[in-house]
């Protein structure tokens, strides 16, 4: 039942999201680009869970993203170069590692998530500003072991050889209600797009792991605010992810497929740099961490998370 609750949120989500939400006034192209870095990019992070994941072999201590990023073309952020041909072309890695709470606590396999990304801004309008995020990207954890452990058809969890190769493309518009900005993100995912090439997909993979996803992400950044009336002034930021996986599952180990997946994120930072700050987050569905994939979990977490 929980799944099928998840399933009408997103379709909701879909219908409705882009018809209940206009602008008020104008933001200045400046701060619209800078909340587009903040909604596209990934953030540096350690979390660590607060419950016991079901589902999975080994309970978690603690997960860390590192995120970084380097621009190939470069634009000035002079307001008034930032005309509606206005883009970006970026080289990014973001790393993810987990330690166990196993003998000698290890840290393996870490997720390796090179590539590029290039997003194209439109003209803004009174009531929106939109852009084009482009991706290309590998997502490997540079194991070598066999993909099964051996004489089984169980996944090799600690060593077996994991990767893939995607394209995707996200649209996203900005709106702001007086002094609420709000986020919405709808893209399409392709893994293994290209047969017989670098982007292919390992033959373990293609009717167990998905081949396309729908994604759908919604974030709201609140206006400052200060805390027990204190000088200090803060944002809120609250944004829910959804990832529908669409095609052939008949390989994977289950009967359920686990299809669907939804993280819900609020995250608070102090208001004059949204840089450091702390977060709580909700997932379940599939585990996003390589190739434990098969597994499906439902994790509350609580982090500290930085921005570049």
């Amino acid at each position: 039942m929980k799944v099928n609750i998840f399933k009408y949120t997103f379709v909701v989500f879909l219908g409705i999201l882009p018809f209940g939400t206009k602008s008020q006034s104008n933001e200045s192209l400046v701060e619209m680009h800078r909340l587009a870095k903040l909604n596209s990019r990934s953030s540096n992070y350690i979390s660590t869970p607060l419950n016991a994941p079901l589902h999975n072999e080994s309970n978690t201590l603690f997960e860390a993203g590192i995120y970084a990023n380097l621009k190939l073309i470069n634009n000035s952020q002079d307001p008034n170069s930032l005309k509606y041909k206005y883009a970006d072309f970026d080289f990014n890695m973001f790393l993810t590692l987990r330690m166990y709470n196993e003998f000698s606590s290890p840290i393996y396999p870490l997720n390796y998530q090179p590539g590029f990304n290039y997003i194209k801004f439109f003209k803004p309008n009174k009531n929106t500003y939109s852009y084009l995020d482009f991706e290309i990207k590998h997502l490997s954890n540079g194991q070598s072991g066999t993909f099964y452990r051996p004489e089984t058809d169980s996944f090799n969890l600690a060593t077996g050889d994991f990767s893939t190769n995607y394209l995707s493309v996200k649209y996203t518009r900005i709106h702001k209600i007086k002094d609420f900005r709000l986020f919405q993100t709808y893209g399409f995912r392709i893994d293994g797009g290209i047969p017989n090439s670098i982007l292919s997909l390992e033959s373990e993979l293609k009717q167990s792991y998905g081949i396309y996803r729908l994604m759908a992400d919604f974030q709201g950044i609140s206006p400052s605010f200060s805390i027990l009336k204190s000088d200090k002034q803060f944002l809120l930021i609250g944004r829910i992810e959804n990832t529908y996986i669409l095609g052939d599952l008949s390989e994977y180990h289950s009967e359920q497929k686990y299809r669907y997946s939804l993280k819900a994120k609020l995250s608070l930072y102090p208001a004059e740099g949204i840089r450091f700050g702390g977060f709580i987050q909700y997932y379940t569905g599939r585990d996003y961490y390589n190739v434990r994939f098969i597994n499906n979990i439902s994790v509350l977490s609580l982090g500290l998370t930085f921005n570049l």
